[in-house]
């Protein structure tokens, strides 16, 4: 990084006699102490940030630009033993006379007179003696015509009391190797994961992003621009860090590829006017949540190397005026570029109900089609950020008008009432339907039929019948149908502006007047005038599962026939579903079918609890597991609703009492308990289920993959090994997976629970698939941990201790030297062996 040269103020002094300079005494070992140790308050962050920017830089220096380092984090390398972090990069290597100054000197760079390289302060290639007393550099070089591969050991030792810093030429070799240098820093293996994390942080940014190795595979996070415009840009993507994983769009200031969280606070230090411009600003307030999916998106304000002045541990900017001037222009830049975006976008739409619809989309708080953010397309992602944004007071800025389009009434003249009849309900014109205050948006005119009725024509259950086939048929999501004066005087066709919209945009309206009458059969007389009397009505409610993130029931009115003597059904009301399974279902007799039509419904408190005949109930029955009696489990009411719904049933809730007048109707089914067993023979609903289940199995044997975190944490800890041998598992016998296991689609909620998860094992043999009965996982290790509370209390609260948070409370049995005020033993170790003791006895006893 180019260093400005600092102007110094003329000021006035004293009659001086003699001038001396201010120095750094460089064999000071407290300065060298201090620049290397006391600099940053986030080691390993240091560490990653650091190296990683020099091998960067190296690249950069050989002309190697699209070449990416690569980091890995492993126990193989020069290192004799232990966990590593290493950085290489394919750069010109450090020759023996470079050397000297790129490690041994600090203040010393190479990196002054230019914003093509990350450093500058002459401190980052040392960084690693922040967080270890030792690390290798191993380079290959070339001059004078010779090719070296040199390797060094950068120690710190003590001598006589003192600390000091050395390089130590390890070995020398003329090579054919390719140049560049690799940093290897030991590690401890409790810090592997932060690691990770750190370099994630400071790489994921990079135009040309590293390789990240960790256990064979590259841990490298992707991420995708939302927007990229000069100076500005909006990622998203599935990276895991506390930097951009916030509840709110935080502002990132991004400096050559490495981001720093603005400090708002900082800036009001400076200029509380830009603060408070900052604080007040949409892009500080937008949610980057979706659907609580690990999907995340953020606002980045981008710099070049040396646009903005940085502390000297690099670990944030200054909180400069100069600095926080330069931010402040960029981030209005941003702003007045998100708006221009917003009118271009709504500019290019054709039609002015186009316009209003987009309009409302920006209005309305919730998302209306239910569309997972990220598996929109680039343009329903934008729009979405927009909404966020808050375009809808970009629109009213620009183009007041559209404010007055705010409902359905308002867009009418208030001319017309507004029916909404969803696809599936009986068509009513009821208080309940009336939706004069919808705002309709995009989705609302595309996905619906529009139906022009004449207050006081008379509703006509065949033309019913005939919209609500149509609306199947064009797959929309119900009827909106529009009530009002159609003529003023006879013959004249009465003005209105929504019909005008809806023409200009293109969307078909249908007068009802002219919907064909549907031929349907009807339990009337040859005259249409007399009902007969072998027929009786059933009033009910028909089951609907929603679309949305919590899959809510929900119900609608359903009128039945049925013939007295015969008792069958004889006509429903939906004659256009009758491919599916009817099941019918008795209520309580304590509940009635009005309390099916809250919009927060409980089926639980609805449904029929006959014990004597389990009409209502879908039981699992458990394999028996030796003598004991194994109780049945249950699938809640409600659950077993959601999956008849899911695999083609129609539920029909009725009063008890209407059961014996469809007794002898054997087509349909009575009664949840005969519902299950007849899912029980779908094949579908099998597979699914197994399948589901064998994701959730393969997702929890393939967190133990060879080199995974848990791998490490089980297999590594002899701690953990001896104590899961007392509760009787051998991990040492348990299989685990070479590498993890990719998996096609995440486990589905339908199938959760402990009934249905018997249900899978007892199925399981019915769908081909791989055995993971051997393998190691999660639950056998909790279960056996679990079972020590009561064999081992003492020894599972020790365990506890030693492996949790909790741990910090050993701290208090700390050795510590009298004289010189060092840690000889940390009370964490000290305890471990005694605890270790008391495990080897309790396994010696286990043997005998």
């Amino acid at each position: 990084m180019k260093l400005k040269k600092l102007k110094s103020d003329t000021t006035q002094t004293l009659n001086v006699n003699a001038k001396k300079e201010f120095t750094v005494d460089t064999s000071n070992q407290m300065i060298v102490s201090i620049l290397r140790d006391k600099l940053y308050s986030n080691k390993i962050a240091a560490v990653c940030r650091e190296v990683a920017s020099n091998s960067r830089d190296a690249n950069r220096e050989a002309g190697n630009t699209q070449t990416p380092v690569i980091i890995s984090i492993s126990n193989e390398g020069l290192l004799d033993e232990g966990m590593s972090i290493s950085f290489k990069d394919s750069g010109v290597g450090i020759s023996p006379s470079r050397i000297d100054n790129v490690f041994l000197k600090y203040g010393s760079s190479t990196k002054r007179d230019s914003n093509n390289q990350t450093g500058g302060f002459g401190i980052g290639a040392k960084t690693p003696f922040a967080y270890t007393n030792e690390f290798l550099i191993s380079t290959v070089s070339e001059e004078e015509g010779k090719r070296l591969h040199n390797v060094y050991q950068a120690v710190i030792s003590n001598e006589g009391g003192q600390e000091v810093s050395q390089l130590l030429l390890v070995s020398s070799n003329e090579t054919t190797e390719n140049t560049g240098t690799e940093i290897i820093i030991p590690i401890q293996d409790r810090d592997e994961a932060e690691f990770v994390s750190e370099c994630l942080k400071a790489t994921i940014l990079w135009d040309v992003q590293p390789e990240l190795i960790v256990g064979g595979s590259n841990k490298m996070k992707s991420v995708k621009n939302l927007i990229k415009e000069e100076g500005f840009k909006v990622i998203y993507g599935t990276y895991n860090s506390d930097l951009f994983d916030t509840k709110q769009d935080g502002l990132i200031l991004q400096i050559d590829g490495i981001p720093y969280s603005l400090n708002i606070s900082q800036v009001g230090r400076v200029d509380s006017v830009i603060q408070n411009h900052i604080e007040s600003s949409r892009l500080l307030d937008m949610r980057t949540r979706y659907y609580y999916e690990n999907t995340h998106r953020n606002t980045v304000i981008t710099f070049e190397t040396g646009e903005l002045t940085l502390s000297a541990s690099r670990e944030e900017i200054e909180y400069t005026k100069s600095n926080i001037d330069k931010i402040y222009e960029k981030f209005q830049n941003a702003e007045n570029c998100i708006v221009e975006m917003i009118m271009n976008d709504f500019e290019s739409i054709d039609s002015t109900l186009g316009k209003i619809g987009i309009y409302n989309f920006y209005r309305n708080h919730s998302n209306t089609d239910n569309t997972k953010w990220f598996n929109l397309e680039l343009k329903g992602m934008l729009q979405d950020y927009f909404k966020k944004y808050g375009a809808n007071k970009t629109v009213e800025e620009h183009s007041p008008e559209y404010k007055s389009y705010g409902n359905l009434k308002d867009m009418s003249d208030r001319q017309m009432d507004f029916f909404l009849i969803k696809s599936g309900e009986r068509f009513s014109f009821s208080k309940k339907n009336k939706i004069n205050g919808l705002r309709p948006d995009i989705n609302t005119v595309k996905n619906h039929l529009f139906v022009l009725k004449t207050i006081g024509e008379s509703n006509a259950y065949a033309k019913n019948i005939t919209l609500q086939n149509k609306v199947i048929k064009d797959g929309k999501e119900g009827v909106i149908f529009m009530n009002g004066l159609n003529y003023l005087d006879v013959g004249q066709e009465q003005e209105n502006a929504f019909l005008d919209l809806l023409k200009e945009t293109g969307v078909e309206v249908i007068e009802y007047s002219e919907v064909e009458r549907a031929k349907v059969q009807r339990s009337y007389s040859s005259t249409g005038v007399k009902k007969d009397v072998s027929l009786g009505s059933i009033y009910a409610r028909r089951m609907h599962i929603g679309n949305g993130w919590g899959q809510y029931l929900s119900s609608s009115k359903l009128k039945m026939e049925y013939n007295k003597k015969e008792k069958f059904i004889t006509d429903f009301d939906f004659r256009n579903e009758q491919e599916k399974k009817n099941v019918i279902i008795p209520i309580g007799g304590y509940a009635d079918l009005k309390d099916l039509d809250k919009v927060k419904l409980s089926i639980h408190s609805t449904i029929c609890k006959n014990e004597a005949k389990n009409i209502n109930r879908f039981k699992v029955t458990p394999k028996a597991e030796g003598t004991e009696i194994v109780e049945d489990l249950e699938v809640g009411y409600e659950h077993t609703c959601k999956l008849l719904l899911s695999y083609g049933y129609n539920l029909i809730f009725v009063r008890r009492g209407d059961i014996e007048n469809v007794s002898n109707d054997k087509s349909v089914i009575v009664g949840l308990t005969k519902a299950s067993k007849d899912l029980m023979k779908n094949k579908n609903f099998i597979k699914d289920l197994v399948n589901n289940s064998r994701i959730s199995t393969i997702k929890e044997v393939s967190s133990f993959a060879k080199g995974s975190y848990s791998y490490d944490k089980y297999f590594k800890s002899e701690l953990n090994k001896k104590m899961l041998l007392i509760g009787g598992l051998d991990i040492n016998k348990m299989k685990t997976p070479m590498k993890e296991i990719e998996v096609n689609s995440d486990s589905n909620r339908l199938f959760q629970g402990e009934a249905l998860a018997q249900l899978s094992m007892q199925l399981s043999n019915k769908v081909k698939g791989r055995d993971f009965s051997g393998y190691l996982t999660q639950e056998k290790i909790d279960n056996t941990l679990d079972s020590l509370t009561k064999t081992h209390p003492l020894l599972h609260f020790l365990h506890n201790e030693l492996e949790g948070a909790s741990s910090w409370r050993c701290n208090e049995y700390d050795v510590v030297d009298s004289k010189t005020g060092e840690t000889t033993k940390r009370g964490t170790d000290l305890m471990l062996e005694k605890v270790m003791n008391l495990i080897d006895k309790e396994l010696e006893k286990l043997k005998k």
